[in-house]
């Protein structure tokens, strides 16, 4: 399950067993007030979404509920986003 969340400066994601790297350590508060502390970096994961393939950077922390969330790190790389909560969609131009 993939999480986008605008509110999340970074993307990171539960282990789910991939290689990860030792990185300079991260603190991330959470929206309950908990502070959880990230020390491994998954490099260049590919994530597909709706049939669209991203190479993405992922900080590894202990989440619940997603085991992916892509944050500003990631909607920053599409560019301009059309987001309509109505409909809960977003549209985005790839591959330019």
């Amino acid at each position: 399950m993939i999480l986008i969340d605008g509110d999340s400066t970074h993307n990171s994601v539960h282990s789910l067993g991939l290689p990860t790297r030792a990185t300079t350590p991260l603190c991330v508060m959470v929206g309950n007030g908990h502070q959880l502390h990230c020390h491994l970096l998954c490099e260049v994961v590919t994530a597909r979404v709706q049939d669209v393939v991203f190479s993405i950077n992922l900080h590894v922390l202990p989440l619940c509920g997603a085991n992916l969330v892509l944050g500003v790190q990631w909607l920053k790389s599409l560019g301009p986003v059309l987001t309509d909560y109505n409909d809960l969609t977003m549209k985005f131009i790839c591959g330019e």
